[in-house]
């Protein structure tokens, strides 16, 4: 899709702690490096490219900043002649201020797969060594001019073949980026990050609260040029505490919740990576909540979603402190017990051993980063790769007990590549249309003992996805052509999507169905009549509209930082996972029960129409961090209550889910609970059981059903005050 304009420039929140482009080793050790920063871009779609690129580049530092060209100085990739050539035309820079460079600086890349061209980067000289650095880079041109592949077929030699290679874009690009703080470190005359205004105010408040918690005096650190590569340790904490606390900031009030993967994990590693330096300065309780007033100073007014959830990051922190202090602490004695064990049996030890790590990792729950810092800090270094061999070992030993799922057993079958390859794709009608009486089929593949899969279009069938499991339903073959063919009915037990654009039905019938159809000369003969289970889909239905409704009660009741993490929709019950540091009480349990009843009651017809992400997010509209979404998206409304983006299937109307009851709720991770309930019928015998218990009770102990609880406190009183003595 071509971008409505043919250039752009852009501010950028960044966190680099992971992946391909991950500089959390490097923070606190060097003067440029940070997980948090604003990146300064500018770009070009197929528009101007390296002549227009470099030009801007050069005039906004020399002519809208007023930096001395002396002091600038560029790379090109080495070979990039015409680069060069731009930079002295244009620049007039001397040729030995043209750094010719290799791949590993001058070709930037996405990753392994994507976008990917030769740059070009703007350094600015220091005149002093800092860190061991006397150049800073400052912006970085990519001149996108290539995307990278997988590579399928081309083969250099009999012992060489490419992983991937490079195609010519069709359409070559620029890219742009500078960091904020760095060029705000260069106009401020700083020599490091830390010390610009931005960044200044909240060290000076890690150094005041470092002296607060140890009644240590620190020396200050402020302006300081270290020429050497090695800082001291207390300032490498410092400025880590400094960059961690942004970033942990930033990523709790963009909505990122501590969990076990992805985003979250990254947020509880700088949690506790900072956690982890401050013991190293004597900190031995929970402290960041009382770093954030700086942080709200510093990137408050650029960013005030960190004033709105000031609460939530505090609350988020307060647990995650707490849990680092209760169990990381027994870690790192124990870890520092065997180290002090070895250095006396070998004065000249200075490696880990595989085996420790694993087991403190394994058994105390110390992560292998912590106890790189803290042999970092000792002057000792890891056995990686015997801690790898054996974690490698461990996750094996696991899969041996996993028992996989059907829908993690069909993804692994050939026959859905075979379909992909074939271009096969059919048409979703499920939304509208319940049964199809004239379906094309478009091919089929049984497996086993009547087991197999079909694809046909139209397709009434919802394929599992958005935590909504797939249909069920039957299909009945016919042949108008064939006397002798009979009709087959297979029963759809299942509907996945095993690639984008189709939904795969597994289905059971007579063994040897596929024969029969096999006799069938064209698929085109072939009819198809779909009937999708409506019973079934209209109880998933009101599980699915149920649970947009508790998620906007718990909002509503508990706040906004109680989000969705994940969901689970069939026809027997919901689930929902949503964040929350504590255990709901009964009382909240039965506020968000009876917000969704009123819902309910409130017979609201459900509006659902289809518009452009950005459309319908100004508009109100929820959607789940960390989901991606298309350009154009579906908007599911419960008007007066709920309004998330959604391509499940829901009711017509509110009262279709006649009553909503919570079964249970339980904590399932880290600072994640889930509710599980039920709606309609099930929900009502819920209620009925409940009855004819308090009737049963009450008539036994031959009172009435208002005066129960209070009969029950009388009788046990009777019972404890009769009881012997023991």
């Amino acid at each position: 899709m071509a971008p409505p304009f043919s250039s752009a420039a852009t501010v950028q929140k960044c966190i680099r702690a992971g992946g391909k482009h991950n500089d959390l080793d490097n923070v606190g050790h060097t003067a440029r490096h940070l997980t948090f920063f604003e990146m300064l871009g500018n770009f070009s779609f197929g528009g101007y490219q390296k002549q227009e690129a470099i030009k801007y580049a050069w005039e906004f530092l020399t002519k809208e900043i007023g930096l001395p060209k002396s002091r600038l100085a560029v790379s090109v990739l080495n070979g990039d002649e015409e680069s060069a050539s731009i930079w002295k035309s244009v620049a007039n820079i001397p040729d030995d201020k043209i750094f010719r460079l290799g791949p590993k600086d001058n070709f930037w890349s996405m990753g392994d797969v994507g976008p990917c061209g030769p740059c070009s980067e703007i350094f600015w000289d220091h005149q002093t060594e800092i860190n061991g650095e006397r150049w800073l880079e400052i912006w970085n041109l990519v001149f996108m001019s290539y995307t990278r592949v997988k590579n399928t077929n081309i083969v250099i030699s009999e012992t060489e073949t490419p992983d991937t290679i490079q195609i010519p874009l069709p359409q070559p690009c620029i890219d742009t980026g500078m960091g904020l703080e760095r060029i705000a470190s260069v106009l401020q005359g700083k020599y490091n990050n830390y010390d610009i205004d931005s960044m200044r105010v909240i060290m000076d408040a890690v150094e005041q609260l470092i002296c607060s918690h140890t009644g240590s005096t620190l020396k200050s650190h402020r302006n300081q040029v270290y020429d050497n590569v090695q800082l001291p340790a207390d300032i490498v904490a410092i400025r880590v505490l400094t960059d961690h606390i942004r970033s942990i900031s930033m990523m709790i009030s963009d909505g990122v919740m501590p969990s076990t993967t992805g985003r979250g994990y990254v947020l509880v590693k700088l949690i506790r990576r900072a956690l982890l330096y401050a013991n190293s300065l004597g900190i031995n309780d929970p402290f960041m909540s009382q770093l954030l007033p700086s942080v709200l100073e510093s990137l408050g007014e650029a960013y005030p979603q960190l004033a709105t959830k000031q609460n939530k990051i505090k609350d988020i922190l307060k647990k995650e402190e707490t849990a680092f202090f209760s169990s990381i602490n027994s870690g790192l004695k124990v870890l520092q017990q065997h180290m002090q064990a070895m250095k006396t049996k070998d004065p000249n030890a200075r490696i880990i051993p595989g085996q420790l790590l694993f087991k403190l990792y394994d058994c105390n729950g110390l992560p292998l980063e912590y106890m790189n810092i803290v042999a970092q800090q000792s002057g000792w270094s890891l056995d990686k790769e015997g801690f790898d061999a054996l974690f490698k070992a461990s996750r094996e030993n696991s899969r041996y007990t996993w028992k996989s799922s059907p829908a993690t057993n069909h993804l692994s079958s050939h026959i859905f590549q075979i379909w992909k390859e074939k271009n096969i794709y059919n048409q979703f009608s499920g939304y509208r249309n319940l049964i199809e009486d004239n379906c094309k089929l478009l091919g089929y593949y049984e497996e086993a003992e009547g087991q197999g899969w079909i694809c046909i279009t139209p397709s009434p069938y919802y394929a599992e996805s958005g935590g909504q499991v797939g249909d069920s339903g039957s299909l009945i073959i016919t042949v108008s052509s064939l006397i002798d063919f009979e009709p087959l009915l297979l029963r759809v037990e299942d509907s996945i999507n095993p690639y984008r654009g189709l939904t795969a039905l597994k289905v059971n019938g007579k063994p040897g169905w596929s024969k029969e159809v096999d006799k069938v000369i064209g698929l085109e003969d072939l009819n198809v009549q779909a009937k999708v289970d409506f019973a079934r889909r209209r109880m998933i239905e009101c599980n699915h509209t149920a649970t947009h409704l508790l998620h906007q009660a718990l909002r509503t009741t508990l706040g906004e930082q109680h989000t969705q993490q994940g969901s689970r929709v069939n026809h027997e019950d919901l689930r929902l996972d949503f964040y929350s540091s504590d255990a709901l009480t009964e009382s909240t349990l039965e506020k968000i029960e009876s917000w969704v009843n009123h819902a309910i009651t409130s017979n609201v017809p459900l509006e659902i129409t289809e518009m452009t992400y950005s459309k319908a997010i100004e508009g109100g509209a929820l959607g789940l961090f960390g989901e991606k979404y298309s350009d154009i998206v579906r908007v599911v409304s419960v008007p007066g209550f709920s309004q998330e983006l959604c391509g499940g299937c829901h009711v017509p109307l509110t009262s279709t889910l006649q009553c909503f009851k919570i079964i249970s709720q339980s904590g399932i991770g880290r600072s994640v609970r889930r509710i599980t309930a039920i709606t309609g019928n099930r929900a009502f015998e819920i209620y009925r059981d409940a009855v004819y218990t308090i009737k049963t009770l009450s008539k036994f102990l031959k009172t009435n059903p208002q005066n129960l609880v209070k009969t029950l406190e009388q009788l046990m009183d009777c019972l404890l005050y009769t009881s012997p003595s023991p």
